[in-house]
């Protein structure tokens, strides 16, 4: 593990380097710890019979972005401190339940440099002793090197282009490029929740907790996780039911808090990742149906302590129908980009999310409840743009 102020040089680094494994038990306190590190407060990450009832599965499971947060943490590791994000990418293809024990394994793909950066690729994986590989990851981050000096805080970003499908269908064509109107996360960024998700993943970046330490690095301050934009878009904790009036599925009577995601000035709040990626009216018809294949995130500044965090989502791909073990469906691309709006100044686009889906129609006997792997579901009703979403709660895990 680096500590404060170990970090690897590019020069250092070679393709075909391994990482050393990395061992976690995972328990009910583990789920306990992704709760508050993310403020996902949907029940099937922390209720066991929730999540058997509605699902199938024999016990809750770790999420996205707790998959999101254990790889960063593999890597940032084993780099230490000085090193930055630029993208990452997440496959999903099973689960994570308490119980289990994680075993995350690494290796250097390629060391190279892009404009003038020096970067690296590493490929990830995490297996557990009952799934076998359930989840593959990757990572492309800049590194300090002898000869360039450290590493440059990202500025400018812009969002990714992506490559329509030849086939377009055309009853996605209207949808390409179309954007909702921006949902907000439920909270500013804060220290004490920086500090919460590097407690989950047990992330020693002193960047993330040690805010001496921050403000005397090139940062000048403490920044949030690069991979963490969807916890920052967490909504209210009381606006995760399923419908939203839902806000506890063992008291009936409860009611959500506040009672509207619309606030007095004009903010739409987000609930739960899955409503807000799809929270324009994409449905390819023929379908009711959807599994989350594969997520990549692209990322620019880092967040800071006081920043507000928004999102514009959109179509960006969808290919003709194709038939796979779940039935017949299409895969659609969803394009999210985050903005931060800070205490003082303009707002900033600082990453993007590029979501892949299934929406399919289960042959008889295929794809049941939680018959799509991680994050199979029906789709949520679309609701006007705007309106109809959520942000940060399960993604590829549901």
């Amino acid at each position: 593990m680096a500590e404060a102020g170990d970090s690897r040089l590019w020069e250092d680094v070679n393709e075909g380097d391994r990482l050393p494994d990395l061992e976690l038990p995972i328990t009910f306190r583990t789920g306990i710890l992704a709760v508050v590190g993310m403020r996902d407060f949907n029940p099937v990450h922390h209720y066991t019979d929730y999540a058997q009832r509605t699902s199938g599965n024999r016990d809750s499971w770790m999420n996205t972005m707790w998959h999101q947060g254990l790889f960063a943490r593999f890597a940032s590791d084993w780099l230490g401190p000085d090193s930055d994000f630029r993208s990452t990418w997440l496959h999903m293809t099973g689960f994570i339940h308490p119980g289990d024990t994680v075993t995350v394994e690494g290796e250097v793909t390629r060391r190279f440099d892009e404009d003038g950066e020096p970067r690296v690729e590493l490929a990830l994986a995490a297996r557990t002793e009952a799934g076998g590989y359930v989840a593959r990851a990757g990572a492309d981050l800049a590194m300090p090197s002898r000869e360039g000096g450290a590493v440059r805080v990202r500025e400018g970003f812009t969002k990714p282009s992506v490559d329509l499908d030849p086939e377009l269908p055309d009853f996605a064509k209207p949808w390409i490029g179309q954007q909702t109107d921006p949902l907000w996360g439920g909270y500013p960024v804060s220290e004490a929740q920086i500090m919460y998700w590097a407690d989950m993943v047990e992330d020693a970046n002193p960047l993330y907790y040690d805010s001496e330490y921050a403000r005397a690095s090139r940062h000048g301050g403490m920044i949030a996780p690069f991979p963490s934009l969807f916890t920052f878009m967490m909504g209210r904790p009381s606006h995760f039911g399923e419908p939203f009036e839902l806000a506890d599925p063992d008291a009936p009577s409860v009611k959500p808090w506040p009672p509207s995601r619309e606030m007095d000035d004009g903010r739409v709040l987000a609930n739960r990742l899955i409503t807000t990626l799809l929270s324009g009216d994409w449905r390819p018809p023929g379908t009711t149906r959807y599994a989350a294949q594969r997520v990549r995130q692209d990322y620019g500044a880092p967040l800071r302590p006081g920043d507000w965090l928004y999102t514009r989502s959109e179509v960006a791909n969808c290919t003709s129908r194709k038939r796979t073990r779940l039935g017949e469906g299409h895969f659609l691309t969803l394009l999210t980009s985050f903005y931060r709006h800070p205490p003082r100044g303009e707002d900033e686009l600082i990453g993007a999310s590029q979501y892949a889906f299934f929406f399919y129609e289960a042959e008889q006997g295929v794809g049941g409840a939680g018959g799509g792997g991680p994050g199979a579901g029906r789709p949520p009703r679309a609701g006007r743009r705007g309106g109809g979403g959520g942000g940060g709660g399960g993604g590829g895990g549901g």
